[in-house]
């Protein structure tokens, strides 16, 4: 779909608009919505640890018969975790898309699940040791090639 397409750390270009798998948006049928998405023109999906749907993503993503080169993937850890946390999510999540690299992976939130959804009430300074070693692990994930 057309749109403007920032440059990534891949030299791949990541599609403004991308097709989301959160609760309604994939129900209830996910992988033939990612497949359709796929073929009408969507080069962008989302999807996240916490909407269990990462494996129905790849079960899309292979029916559509689109190549992943040529496809976005976000995911989303689901906040401040730490970094074995972040870690072992983002294997996880490598798995379950069965792919071997994610383009984008963000923290879902800014505050740890002590917090109601949608998580986001906590001030600059809660849990903020916790999200900087969160996200600097995140950023330690570039290195090995997995984001």
């Amino acid at each position: 779909l057309p749109g403007p397409l920032p440059p990534t750390s891949r030299e791949m270009q990541m599609p403004m608009l991308a097709f989301g798998t959160g609760d309604t948006h994939c129900a209830p049928d996910c992988a033939s919505a990612v497949s359709q998405a796929l073929r009408l023109g969507f080069r962008h999906i989302d999807t996240a640890y916490e909407y269990g749907s990462q494996k129905a993503v790849a079960a899309g993503i292979q029916v559509s018969g689109v190549p992943r080169s040529e496809i976005f993937i976000t995911t989303k850890i689901p906040g401040p975790v730490g970094p074995e946390r972040a870690a072992e999510l983002l294997r996880q999540g490598l798995r379950e898309l069965n792919t071997s690299y994610i383009d984008l992976l963000l923290m879902h939130y800014p505050c740890d699940t002590s917090y109601p959804d949608p998580r986001d009430a906590c001030n600059g300074t809660d849990g903020m040791a916790v999200r900087l070693e969160t996200w600097r692990a995140m950023e330690g994930m570039k290195t090995p090639g997995r984001v």
